[in-house]
C-alpha cells in the first residue's frame, strides 16, 4: 500500500499506526462475518453520538479507496423509539488512498452501515481493518 519494498498489505506501518486488526485476505467467510456485524444493530456495541457531532452520514465511497479503517459504530439519534435499528446506525470510518495516505475529508467520516458492508464484502482484495 505504501509502495515501498519493505511494506506489504499486512505489514504496512501506515495502516498499523491506526492500531487495527486487519481482515485476512482471500477469506470471503471472514469478510461476510465482519460485514454482518456492521449491519446487525446490536453487534459491536454501538456508542451514542455526541450532541455537537455535525458530521453528515455519507451514502457512498469516493473512487480510488485502497483501504478502510472502521473505528466504531454509532447511534445516530437518541430520540428514536427503537434506537437499536440499522437505520439509526452509522459507522465511523477512515478511508486510505494511494500510499496509505488518509483521503482528504475522509478521516473518521460517518457512513451508512450498508455502504461499508458492501465495500468490505465485494472483493477479497480490498483491504479492511478495524478497531473492535
Amino acid at each position: 500500500m505504501c509502495n515501498t519494498p519493505e511494506c506489504s498489505r499486512w505489514t504496512c506501518e501506515k495502516l498499523h499506526a491506526h492500531n487495527v486488526t486487519i481482515l485476512p485476505k482471500n477469506s470471503t467467510k471472514e469478510r461476510q462475518k465482519f460485514g454482518n456485524k456492521l449491519i446487525i444493530p446490536d453487534e459491536l456495541q454501538p456508542e451514542k453520538r455526541e450532541h455537537n457531532d455535525i458530521r453528515p452520514v455519507l451514502k457512498s465511497f469516493p473512487k480510488y479507496v485502497k483501504a478502510i479503517v472502521v473505528h466504531k459504530k454509532i447511534l445516530v439519534k437518541e430520540s428514536v423509539i427503537n434506537q437499536i435499528n440499522v437505520d439509526n446506525m452509522c459507522l465511523e470510518v477512515t478511508l486510505l488512498g494511494n500510499g496509505g495516505k488518509i483521503m482528504n475529508g475522509y478521516e473518521k467520516a460517518l457512513f451508512e452501515p450498508g455502504v461499508v458492508n458492501h465495500w468490505c464484502t465485494k472483493s477479497v482484495n480490498s483491504l479492511v481493518a478495524h478497531q473492535f
